[in-house]
């Protein structure tokens, strides 16, 4: 069996276009569930080795291009970087290499976490510091880690006013506690959408950071 969402992700990099939300819909329903129905599914790794779990739409792309400069942290692949600046987005994109899946297709012969850099140039950098190197843009973060701190580190160094693009899981699948209820307590939502994904839908929450949070760091690793 093909798997219609990896063949229409392929399409849509090459044409440079990142595919509608029917399109993407209509990929997954093709699939009759069996894209979910295990974590350890080849249907869903598949897409998750070469593509991450997020997976962007024209519509989601086209808000957060209207939106830039952008700074992606935890690119990955640089997936969303590459659809940005295809779309006329001035994008940065960094990643530290701490992603967990970075082991398993790093044994694929790639270059750190999911293919750190296959898609767009994605800059070995940690996160508060490529806040000090590239201010004043619009910091995006598609499934942060929750099992490292980077989420939390990067809302407690953003400056106040400044504008968070999040794409995660509902609840704690992404980031951390403190993370989220930051969001909550510190952020004021600007516009809400949402995505395909390879845990399910992800909420893509837009906001602008109003207060310093009031959470104590986790240690630094």
């Amino acid at each position: 069996m093909t798997n219609p969402v990896l063949e229409l992700m392929r399409r849509a990099v090459f044409a440079g276009t990142a595919p509608s939300q029917a399109e993407l819909k209509a990929a997954f329903r093709a699939l009759g569930g069996g894209f979910e129905q295990s974590v350890f599914s080849p249907f869903r790794n598949d897409v998750l080795r070469e593509f991450g779990f997020g997976l962007p739409t024209a519509e989601v792309i086209a808000e957060i291009a209207s939106r830039g400069p952008v700074l992606e942290i935890g690119a990955g692949s640089g997936l969303w970087a590459h659809f940005l600046t295809k779309a006329g987005c001035d994008v940065v994109a960094v990643d530290d290499r701490s992603g967990r899946y970075g082991e398993a297709v790093s044994a694929d012969g790639r270059d750190g976490p999911l293919g750190c850099g296959a898609h767009h140039e994605v800059l070995d950098m940690d996160a508060v510091e490529s806040l000090e190197r590239f201010p004043g843009r619009t910091v995006l973060m598609v499934w942060p880690d929750r099992r490292t701190d980077v989420s939390e580190r990067v809302i407690a160094a953003m400056p106040v006013g400044a504008t968070l693009v999040h794409v995660g899981s509902a609840g704690e699948a992404t980031g951390t506690y403190p993370f989220y209820k930051s969001i909550e307590d510190d952020f004021e939502r600007l516009d809400q959408m949402w995505v395909e994904g390879c845990d399910g839908i992800g909420d893509v929450d837009i906001m602008r950071k109003e207060r310093e949070p009031s959470f104590s760091l986790s240690p630094a690793p």
